[in-house]
């Protein structure tokens, strides 16, 4: 699990200095990571793009981390 957890963050780290060398597509994005945001145009240029299926585990997953610390907030609060 590890050593995919690394080839990922390699792969990435990749992705993000071929985008920086290109200067076309972080011309017209005016943010503080403009490659980041170059590379996520080129990946997912449409909706039709992202995968149902993972964006759904991905919120599910999410909802099951944040949901019981903002319940706890919310007990805390009252």
């Amino acid at each position: 699990m590890v050593e995919i957890e690394k080839a990922g963050a390699e792969l990435v780290e990749n992705r993000l200095s071929d985008v920086e060398d290109n200067p076309k597509l972080a011309a017209n994005i005016n943010q503080a990571h403009s490659a980041m945001y170059a590379e996520a145009l080129e990946r997912y240029p449409n909706d039709d793009a992202i995968d149902g299926d993972l964006e759904r585990k991905l919120v599910r997953k999410l909802d099951m981390r944040i949901l019981p610390l903002l319940g706890i907030c919310y007990f805390f609060y009252v």
